[in-house]
């Protein structure tokens, strides 16, 4: 057993310089992404993340991609943009679908030595982006000029049969969406977290509104009232949307067996944000089976998510022992059974070099977290068309929240987690320790100073240990940083003519985004980030 312990520590250890070279510059490498978002410094965003220096490890490939594609469609780079987030999405179901050949080390290791997969909700938002920029792609009617392997390629005007392709394409990528959304359902049946998505139904049915046939009205007509299920069986889990969310994840298994009176009686208490939303759906519903439809359309993308932070928990090694540096916000869980029972095989006096070993400090590790937005269930958005004399408003209804989306998918497994990697800490730490302690064993039993400098030497290895354990198991800090806090969209009718679009936000006034825009015959749409 010992010589297994060792084995599995002297393999942990080896990993350190790995661990802590995809770790360690996590935060500065997002820090400096989100500060050139915030300043409107895309050009330097995109400088950044193609340099050969971002994220180099192979197994970070997906998150380069990530990163570059939000870059390129920032800087309205749509058709390179669009090829990257294509590139994102075949290695996405690649990685996906092959064995995970890093399963030993993902054993014994933080997650940042495994591939970067993504979350379900950035994999869900590939189909997002990859459908609007087709979009785009078909309203604009242009390719960008642009240099591919060396050579100049310069700006081309699409004709009116390859704009109408990418119109089709824009629609083709929803049928894939749903598919992937569908096994999300099959893997979570049952479970609240992230499995269905507003922006598929609503935006969806946008899509569908554009091709104008009647097969296609009555398809954005059964998306609009799935939409409907979706906000209510769904993403009533989300604090943007339900002020009673904690009752409803709580007892999200029973809720499907309850009436339905009960259910929003008891369970869901509707923030603004819900309230406008069901309103907005009911309208568009209207206004379809009406053949009444909008021609200004904008999507507006708010805020940025919130980082992935490191949460610390300490783990006991013994009952009844408690390390001396908790921390506030720290986690502690007492002693690993299977630790338990290994040093109780042990014996002799292990129990009293491990008391001395623990004096030294936390045995420790780190589990990811995200700080959810305050406040985001009472922030309304609001678009205004100002020109020709006349103000027309209209709310940016909230499609999704990715932050707390984000908070969902991170905060809620910790329980299960934190078990997990416990017992992996415990075992690495015990290995070290049991190591340590029969070195200090080996000296002479009557001679009192050799005894007292091998138990120095002893501990003074184990602390060495230590810092390698901790780099080894350092927590996945990676995520896809170029997200928006929120994704809202509104339309509305106007005459043709030219329009200033600003926006009044409950937080605080107009946003700083505007644009001026022309509403013509065909519509208009609007794509913007603040």
């Amino acid at each position: 057993m010992i010589k297994k312990i060792k084995l599995f520590c002297a393999f942990a250890l080896t990993a350190v310089l790995i661990s802590s070279c995809a770790t360690g510059k996590n935060r500065d490498t997002h820090a400096k992404l989100l500060g050139d978002l915030q300043s409107g410094n895309y050009q330097a965003m995109k400088a950044f993340v193609n340099d050969p220096k971002f994220y180099p490890e192979e197994n970070s490939a997906l998150l380069r991609l990530f990163e570059r594609g939000s870059a390129e469609y920032l800087i309205g780079n749509l058709y390179q943009a669009l090829k990257t987030f294509e590139q994102a999405q075949k290695l996405s179901d690649e990685l996906f679908t092959k064995s995970i050949s890093k399963a030993v080390v993902s054993a014994v290791a933080g997650g940042s030595l495994d591939n970067y997969y993504g979350e379900k909700y950035e994999r869900s938002l590939i189909r997002f982006y990859q459908s609007l920029i087709h979009y785009r792609l078909y309203k604009s009617g242009v390719y960008e000029a642009r240099t591919e392997d060396g050579v100049k390629i310069a700006a081309k005007n699409l004709d009116n049969n390859e704009k109408r392709n990418h119109l089709v394409a824009a629609r083709s990528i929803l049928l894939e969406w749903d598919s992937l959304l569908n096994s999300y359902k099959g893997e979570l049946a049952g479970k609240s977290l992230y499995k269905q998505d507003l922006a598929q139904k609503l935006y969806g049915a946008f899509i569908h509104e554009e091709f104008g046939t009647s097969d296609d009205r009555q398809i954005a007509l059964g998306l609009y009232r799935d939409a409907k299920e979706v906000l209510l069986r769904n993403y009533n889990s989300y604090p943007s949307f339900n002020k009673k969310f904690k009752e409803f994840n709580d007892n999200f298994s029973k809720l499907a067996s309850m009436p339905l009176d009960k259910v929003k009686a008891e369970f869901i208490s509707p923030t603004v944000n819900e309230e406008g939303l069901e309103k907005f759906i009911d309208e568009k519903i209207a206004k379809l089976s009406a053949n009444n439809k909008d021609n200004v359309t904008v999507v507006l993308s708010a805020g940025l998510i919130m980082p992935k932070m490191a949460k610390r928990v300490v783990v006991a090694m013994l009952p009844g022992i408690t390390v001396k540096d908790i921390k506030p916000g720290d986690i502690f869980i007492p002693v690993p059974p299977q630790v338990s029972v290994a040093l109780a095989v042990l014996g002799g006096d292990l129990n009293t070099f491990l008391a001395w070993v623990l004096a030294l400090g936390a045995i420790e590790f780190e589990i990811p977290f995200i700080n959810d937005y305050p406040g985001d269930q009472d922030w309304t958005v609001e678009a205004i068309l100002s020109g020709g004399g006349q103000e027309i408003k209209f709310p940016m209804v909230l499609l999704d929240p990715m932050t707390n989306i984000a908070v969902r998918e991170f905060n809620d497994g910790q329980t299960a987690r934190v078990a997990t990697i416990a017992a992996k800490t415990a075992v690495l730490h015990a290995a070290a320790i049991v190591a340590a302690y029969q070195a200090w064993q080996k000296a002479p039993k009557d001679n009192v100073l050799k005894q007292r400098a091998a138990k120095a030497a002893a501990i003074a290895a184990y602390k060495a240990a230590t810092v390698g354990i901790n780099a080894t198991l350092k927590t996945d800090l990676r995520y896809w940083s170029i997200l928006p806090n929120q994704i809202r969209f509104g339309s509305a009718k106007a005459p043709n003519g030219k329009y200033k679009l600003t926006f009044n936000s409950s937080l605080g006034g107009k946003m700083r985004v505007s644009q001026e825009i022309e509403v013509k015959d065909g519509g208009v749409f609007v794509d913007l980030w603040n």
